[in-house]
């Protein structure tokens, strides 16, 4: 049982879209897309982006599109995901020159 507004008291099947989104993800989303959306996640980004004070750390390009890159690959070393040494401040353009940017998996798996 859940509470929803009287305009949608009728056809209501979810609280919120959220957890409707939840419930129809049927395992669909892979356990790194699961990662990568979570709160320890944007909190790691951010803490990366904030000692790197916003700035590419190859090229020194401040603000704008940046990623928060991992040294050692995502996918491969769980137990260093959210470990801030772990992390690099790269604008867009440096993070696609790294080895590992775009790559399956497999790929990286061998890195």
């Amino acid at each position: 049982m859940f509470i929803v507004s009287r305009a949608r008291s009728n056809t209501a099947r979810f609280c919120s879209y959220a957890c409707k989104v939840a419930a129809q993800d049927n395992n669909v989303s892979t356990e790194n897309e699961k990662v990568r959306k979570s709160n320890r996640y944007k909190e790691w980004r951010k803490e990366v982006f904030q000692r790197d004070d916003y700035m590419c750390q190859i090229c020194g390009e401040r603000g704008g599109h940046l990623h928060a890159d991992h040294i050692q690959p995502f996918a491969v070393f769980y137990e260093s995901r959210f470990d801030l040494d772990n992390g690099r401040t790269l604008c867009v353009t440096c993070h696609k020159l790294t080895p590992t940017y775009g790559k399956p998996v497999s790929y990286v798996k061998g890195f």
